[in-house]
């Protein structure tokens, strides 16, 4: 929770800094609700090059939640967003025998976004992602007891770079809709041992000359319905307001 904290004073030191460099600075307050459907997947270039594992570059994840922050003059916006959510990775193994393996894990996400935005709506928006994961889940399509990746072996907290585009499908006087898609990839290795293989699971105990890391990446198109609920600016007098609409 601290580096949430730390992340959002940030933002705001931001925003009071825009805010004191502009002789009449005007921009509104938006709140919003949005979700995400896409792929997710562990980037582990030992599994990504091992002919005796099929991976499913398109196992499921999706998001949904709502989002807050300030947008400027129509040019920038700052949003802090929470999205729950759910990833998953789909495995096919050919040794000894073939099986499926599926890890899967519920997530909390928290976002924080700078959006760029074009007069015609197109926007473009970078920030950093924080996940917390629950509930890991291992299922294999075999009979038999064998060790598998764990709490304990699992970073169950990672932090991602997230990226995206889109337009805006929709504009009246307060309301938004806008499409988009969205990229995250994270830095965190998910195995924190840096010896354990992230398909390694007693049945199938892959030798790699060396140790590569499991990074979680998505690549989802998202969808958020966006309402301005104030104004806010600073007359030529210096007197700071906020107004919210009826």
């Amino acid at each position: 929770m601290k580096k949430y904290l730390i992340v959002l004073i940030l933002f705001l030191l931001t925003i009071n800094s825009y805010a004191q460099r502009r002789g009449s600075f005007i921009g509104w307050v938006t709140v919003g609700l949005k979700g995400a459907v896409g792929n997710s997947v562990f980037l582990n270039k030992n599994v990504m090059n091992d002919n005796q594992v099929a991976i499913n570059y398109l196992s499921l994840s999706y998001n949904y939640g709502v989002k807050a922050g300030v947008r400027f003059n129509e040019a920038l916006g700052i949003y802090y967003e929470f999205m729950p959510g759910y990833f998953s990775t789909e495995y096919s193994l050919m040794s000894p025998d073939k099986y499926d393996k599926t890890i899967n894990f519920k997530t909390s996400e928290h976002l924080f976004v700078i959006r760029a935005i074009s007069t015609t709506g197109a926007w473009f928006e970078i920030g950093p992602k924080f996940t917390s994961a629950k509930d890991l889940t291992i299922n294999n399509t075999t009979d038999g007891s064998y060790n598998d990746i764990n709490d304990n072996l699992t970073n169950l907290s990672y932090t991602s770079l997230s990226a995206g585009f889109g337009f805006s499908a929709y504009i009246s006087d307060n309301a938004t809709i806008n499409i988009g898609a969205r990229v995250g990839y994270s830095f965190t290795d998910f195995v924190n041992d840096n010896t354990h293989q992230i398909v390694s699971d007693g049945k199938y105990i892959p030798v790699y000359d060396s140790y590569e890391k499991s990074n979680p990446f998505t690549l989802q198109v998202t969808a958020e319905f966006t309402y301005d609920i104030a104004f806010f600016g600073k007359a030529s007098c210096g007197a700071k307001r906020i107004i919210f609409f009826q």
